[in-house]
């Protein structure tokens, strides 16, 4: 006889940034039977939502995006309401790089209501003379970009979802799903969890859980990794004299941060060119990656740069076109699946609130249908891949 762990409304996979937003957002639904199951510690460091900052912004080449980032900085207000806590600062931010890299940026601002400022090289560097850039760069100024602090938002859900009732169990893997007409069940090696419906969050960890649902593995894994750097310059590179930033280069995207949760700056590359298989990820850091990333740093930023503080590795977890993937599983009635695609965190709060809508009524109020499970990138085993193509660049 199968041994029963117990038995809820609703299961959520993973409890980081997404599946401890989706618990919470469960609970504030009304759901009183709710259970979210984290295969490692609760809050550990080895998933993508710790480490102090994620940049926030309604700046994104489509509309897809820009028509959700309102809600997202509503619901982080509604989390910072709750909890008392800042989790969102406003620093304003920029994209920079050739025209034809930028002005989507600023098209899909305007074409959803969201003001900007567009700016040549001359204009950039006068406002912000710490940047060193082409003549023929060209930058889009949105002043509501800032830094979301992902691991206090992450612990604000978990502490938010416990007080309205929420299960935790952590310290247990899933080994398997089944899904059955009347139930879903998650079998681990504490017995099986048995739900109504199912809510899988498990960020890079979610190829692993695809086999029991009979479904094709529609995510691919990258490893990536970001840097600190105790510049001399702190005061220039604060967040009252500098924002968030991502350079649009022919070839590669990078990012980066002002002084913010440590003494130092911070920045990272965004073009997934690593693949890895996620069982047998490492955390190593790698330094060819470094080593390119203070490249860039040198020639654009270079009073940004100091001793490195630390550099972090964790993954990114992909769909072939980099957009969202939120939905029911295909054939599903009873499992929904959020994937990021390396870009999720600034809508966690939001994107929990989706899945939560999606496991109590089937759907959402939200604008989601660009990122079903239905669409080629997801269905099609020939779509052609665009994780490294220049216009996918999503930091």
């Amino acid at each position: 006889m199968t041994d029963i762990a117990g038995r809820f409304d609703h299961i959520v996979l993973g409890a980081g940034g997404i599946g401890s937003a989706t618990a919470y957002w469960l609970a504030q639904s009304g759901s009183t039977s709710v259970l979210c199951l984290e295969q490692f510690d609760l809050l550990h460091e080895l998933g993508a939502s710790m480490d102090y900052s994620r940049i926030i912004r309604h700046a994104y080449n489509s509309t897809d995006y820009t028509a959700l980032t309102g809600a997202s900085y509503e619901t982080w207000g509604e989390i910072e309401e709750a909890t008392g806590l800042t989790l969102v600062t406003r620093t304003g931010g920029l994209d920079i790089g050739p025209e034809h890299r930028v002005g989507p940026y600023a098209n899909a601002l305007e074409a959803t209501g969201h003001p900007c400022e567009r700016m040549d090289s001359g204009e950039l560097t006068k406002r912000w003379p710490q940047w060193t850039v082409r003549d023929t760069d060209v930058a889009v100024f949105q002043k509501d970009s800032g830094i979301l602090d992902i691991r206090a938002a992450s612990y604000a859900h978990v502490a938010l979802a416990k007080s309205a009732g929420v299960s935790f169990v952590d310290r247990t893997p899933v080994t398997r799903i089944v899904e059955f007409p009347d139930r879903v069940e998650v079998v681990t090696d504490k017995g099986v969890f048995v739900g109504r419906t199912l809510s899988v969050c498990g960020g890079s960890w979610s190829p692993m859980l695809f086999e029991g649902l009979g479904v094709r593995n529609p995510i691919a894994v990258s490893h990536e990794q970001v840097c600190y750097w105790a510049t001399q310059n702190l005061k220039a590179f604060s967040t009252r004299e500098f924002g968030i930033w991502i350079y649009h280069d022919e070839g590669e995207t990078y990012y980066g941060f002002p002084v913010f949760g440590l003494p130092g700056t911070k920045a990272g590359r965004d073009e997934p060119h690593d693949l890895i298989d996620p069982t047998t990820r490492s955390w190593d850091v790698r330094e060819d990656n470094l080593e390119q990333v203070e490249s860039f740093m040198r020639a654009h930023l270079p009073e940004a740069l100091g001793p490195r503080i630390f550099a972090r590795a964790c993954c990114y977890d992909l769909t072939p076109d980099r957009n969202f993937l939120v939905d029911k599983v295909a054939g599903s009635q009873r499992v929904s699946l959020f994937c990021g695609a390396g870009h999720a965190a600034k809508f966690a709060s939001l994107m929990g609130k989706i899945m939560a809508e999606l496991a109590v009524e089937g759907g959402s109020k939200y604008p989601i249908d660009p990122f079903r499970w239905d669409r080629p990138a997801i269905t099609d085993p020939d779509f052609a891949s665009t994780l490294v193509v220049a216009g996918q660049d999503m930091a």
